[in-house]
């Protein structure tokens, strides 16, 4: 059904059935949905993958990062940073200076979760976004991989901050970030 039906929202659902399977038999047809001519049949097998978390998987995931489609870009970089491993580190830090900003923050953030400070600027830049969502994140990824001089960034983002949550998120990323710099 996946490479199979006409209908693009039932290889998209397919492709999202292979998700909750859990199965790596099923990454080869979903490495081949990433080709396929509709768009949310791509995004699923993008997702489906993550989910399975396989490094075969990365050469075909970091194929799309060339693609137009910058929510593809931002949802496969998502994907390279829950597999893993130094060819989706190295893709990742490709995105760095993608043309999107949130592509940019999404690698950031995903190299961020892999221990890797390549992004740490990005994730700087990212506490003064419009999006309380996005200052949020940023503030826990820095708080992974921030260094000392990083505390203050984050106490100046926490000063200009309106947004409750937002505030919340800052404080603990601070004391997070304060507590492993003394350790």
């Amino acid at each position: 059904m996946l490479a199979s039906d006409a209908d693009g929202s039932a290889r998209a659902s397919a492709a999202a059935a292979l998700t909750y399977l859990g199965s790596r038999s099923s990454e080869p047809a979903l490495i081949k949905a990433l080709s396929d001519p509709d768009a949310a049949v791509r995004y699923a097998a993008v997702r489906a993958l993550s989910v399975l978390r396989s490094p075969g998987s990365v050469p075909a995931l970091a194929s799309l990062l060339k693609s137009g489609d910058a929510g593809l870009r931002r949802t496969v970089a998502g994907a390279l940073g829950r597999i893993g491993g130094a060819q989706a580190l190295a893709a990742l830090k490709g995105l760095l200076n993608d043309s999107d900003s949130n592509v940019r923050f999404r690698a950031a953030a995903a190299l961020a979760f892999q221990k890797d400070a390549s992004g740490r600027s990005v994730l700087l830049d990212a506490l003064s976004s419009p999006s309380a969502s996005t200052r949020e994140q940023a503030a826990n990824a820095a708080a992974l991989i921030g260094t000392a001089g990083d505390v203050s960034s984050l106490q100046a983002a926490l000063a200009k901050e309106k947004d409750p949550g937002a505030r919340a998120v800052l404080r603990a990323a601070i004391k997070k970030l304060s507590s492993a710099i003394s350790n």
